[in-house]
């Protein structure tokens, strides 16, 4: 992270860019097995689940980003 701060009313948290292919890419990419599946989508909800401790809501949580 960055940098955080308010803007307009809002807080704004700048972050790294990290290339790689999106959820959306991965899932396209072969058929998958559930535990694959299960596994990674795990691992997108313990990482929100860590933001949340903090008190940060990513609101555009999609297979896109």
């Amino acid at each position: 992270m960055y940098d955080v701060g308010p803007h307009e009313g809002r807080v704004y948290v700048a972050m790294e860019f990290v290339k790689g292919e999106t959820l959306a890419e991965w899932l396209a990419e072969r058929s998958r097995s559930w535990s694959e599946v299960l596994r990674v989508f795990a691992a997108v909800a313990h990482g929100l689940e860590a933001m949340h401790a903090l008190s940060i809501v990513h609101r555009d949580i999609k297979p896109d980003n």
